[in-house]
């Protein structure tokens, strides 16, 4: 007469994770397409993460490369206006008579010993003409 009652079975970690627990061929016939789907949605779910974090570094690689090029746009077109500021100056130069040079000019080679002789004597000899 005295019944000896089945324990409830204990809810702790190793229970929960029991493989047996879940795959009951009951369960599995109710939910198994439910499971399927939700399987479905996560596998999708992943690849598109994937798939955005692929296209944010290609926006920033390109962002870079952006940047390179229009750093470099605005250095020639600096360049430029500055070549046709020296255009508009030479076309003026021309107007006033002023042609460009076609031999280079010539270099003078004097010593700076010279030079400075030169000078110290230029200002030695003007000195001792005040007095």
């Amino acid at each position: 007469m005295s019944q000896v009652k089945p324990k409830s079975p204990s809810w702790n970690l190793w229970t929960l994770l029991d493989p047996e627990r879940w795959v009951q061929p009951d369960l599995m016939r109710r939910h198994g397409l439910f499971g399927i789907y939700l399987i479905t949605l996560m596998i999708l779910y992943i690849a598109h993460i994937h798939r955005c974090e692929s296209l944010v570094r290609n926006m920033s690689l390109l962002e870079k490369s952006n940047q390179e090029l229009r750093s470099q746009y605005l250095f020639l077109k600096t360049e430029l206006v500055s070549l046709g500021q020296l255009e508009r100056v030479s076309q003026r130069a021309m107007a006033m008579g002023l042609y460009p040079l076609r031999v280079p000019p010539l270099a003078i080679n004097r010593s700076v010993h010279e030079t400075e002789k030169k000078t110290r004597s230029e200002v030695s000899t003007g000195l001792k003409s005040r007095f």
